[in-house]
């Protein structure tokens, strides 16, 4: 009994039940329920296989829904929103969706818990969709028979961190026509080092 006591007293000093004690008859009638709570607590958190109690909350469940499509990501990155912003803005015409449509038709049958709403999602989505983007534009653009090749180096910093690197910019124009080839890095900025780089751009 002593131990089983000492279990309900440690639970309850991480559960936090309130008690609200107005004197000393009343202190000990909340002490009682707060055990009485706590002791169903521990009995409900016991597993089957050693009596193991388990105090960690329950993991909700997340959205399995996607209704993020390529035109929401185009829009994103055309008016140049961060992903925390473009979760907010995301998240707040859904809720006026549903609340719209609750009022209209009563219950809607699909709920904000039901959707993927994170921003690790839409980062991830982002990020795919510019890569889907850029390949697209490279396996639909054709070189044309007759063109002029204009490129430039320059020293600029690494995305992440501080380091700079000599980057090598690309552009094709001709009749009616001009294309940024890409801006690939190169090892100098020497003669024979964009020689190459350009001649290994332009056979991929």
């Amino acid at each position: 009994m002593e131990e089983e006591r000492k279990r309900v007293e440690k639970h309850l000093v991480h559960t936090n039940y309130p008690l609200e004690v107005s004197d000393t008859e009343d202190a000990e009638k909340d002490i009682s329920a707060g055990e009485e709570n706590a002791a169903k607590d521990m009995n409900e958190g016991e597993d089957t296989d050693g009596g193991n109690i388990n105090l960690l909350p329950k993991k909700a469940n997340r959205g399995k829904i996607n209704f993020i499509d390529d035109r929401m990501l185009a829009c994103m990155d055309k008016w140049n929103l961060s992903t925390r912003d473009a979760m907010h803005l995301v998240s707040a015409t859904v809720a006026a969706f549903i609340n719209t449509m609750q009022s209209v038709n009563g219950t809607p049958s699909i709920k904000m818990e039901d959707l993927i709403l994170n921003r690790t999602t839409l980062h991830s989505m982002r990020r795919d969709f510019r890569r889907r983007q850029a390949q697209e534009i490279i396996n639909g653009f054709n070189i044309p028979d007759v063109f002029v090749l204009h490129w430039d180096g320059k020293l600029l910093a690494e995305i992440r961190g501080t380091e700079k690197k000599d980057r090598l910019s690309l552009v094709v124009t001709g009749e009616n026509m001009g294309k940024l080839l890409g801006i690939p890095k190169i090892e100098s900025s020497t003669g024979d080092a964009i020689a190459a780089e350009i001649h290994n751009f332009l056979c991929k």
